[in-house]
């Protein structure tokens, strides 16, 4: 069984004018077959976010079997 989460405190939201949030965040993970179509919808608060993927960074981390992914999204949010 896999072991994947996201690491809280990289977690950033950023909106622009139109209300689009920039989404970013780094998922650690136990081996290097994230699905990364499971961080496309994100209940973050009373927040529903929904959107696509502009970026992602693998790399191991060093000493270890474990990877870091360094994502980012543009969503929309119903909630709030």
């Amino acid at each position: 069984m896999a072991i994947e989460f996201i690491e809280c405190s990289s977690l950033t939201i950023n909106y622009d004018v139109l209300g689009l949030a920039t989404v970013s965040f780094t998922v650690v993970a136990d081996n290097n077959a994230v699905d990364l179509d499971n961080y496309k919808t994100l209940s973050i608060g009373d927040a529903t976010y929904t959107g696509w993927i502009t970026s992602v960074t693998a790399k191991p981390i060093v000493s270890t079997d474990w990877w870091e992914y360094g994502i980012s999204l543009v969503m929309t949010s119903v909630g709030v």
